[in-house]
């Protein structure tokens, strides 16, 4: 019986060290200036950035959109300015997608929800050379309410606009 509560209590402690190591690698509430500075994602690319305005006079919210490889991570910061008025950073979520298709790419901020611009719309679209792209693969919102990253189900009524158009 003595062997039993031992084992019992040595998988209880291996399995909370495991929860443990796991937790520290995640970026979720690390705060930053710059992404540089999280060694988890220092070697990866910045693609783009953006600020959520939200109803706010100013940014309270942003969302920062990093390469490395095939891999794209996206993440939704709350945004404070300090004492020394430079941007403060703090991680609220993350979107990670892998091997995006050539003839895609992710739009951040460029999305119209049922006729209304969305900052906060993020779109994976399939690239075309008209004005509008219709052709929206999948969609999430990052949620200034919940400050979570929210895939959305109902593609119907996102329209976004092709930043990348060039008239001809």
């Amino acid at each position: 019986m003595k062997n039993l509560i031992l084992i019992l209590t040595s998988l209880i402690l291996i399995s909370c060290n495991e929860k443990n190591a796991n937790k520290s690698e995640s970026i979720i509430d690390r705060e930053y200036q710059n992404y540089n500075q999280i060694t988890s994602i220092s070697d990866y690319t910045k693609i783009s950035d953006t600020v959520v305005y939200g109803k706010s006079i100013e940014p309270k919210h942003s969302i920062l959109h990093l390469k490395k490889g095939d891999n794209h991570l996206i993440i939704f910061n709350k945004l404070e300015i300090d004492k020394n008025q430079e941007r403060k950073y703090k991680i609220l979520d993350t979107l990670s997608l892998s091997k995006i298709s050539e003839t895609d790419y992710l739009s951040i901020g460029y999305c119209n929800l049922d006729k209304e611009m969305s900052e906060n719309l993020i779109a994976l679209i399939t690239k075309s050379d008209s004005l509008y792209l219709k052709k929206v693969n999948q969609v999430w919102l990052a949620n200034v309410k919940t400050e979570k990253i929210e895939k959305l189900n109902k593609l119907e009524g996102i329209k976004c606009l092709n930043e990348f158009y060039v008239d001809k």
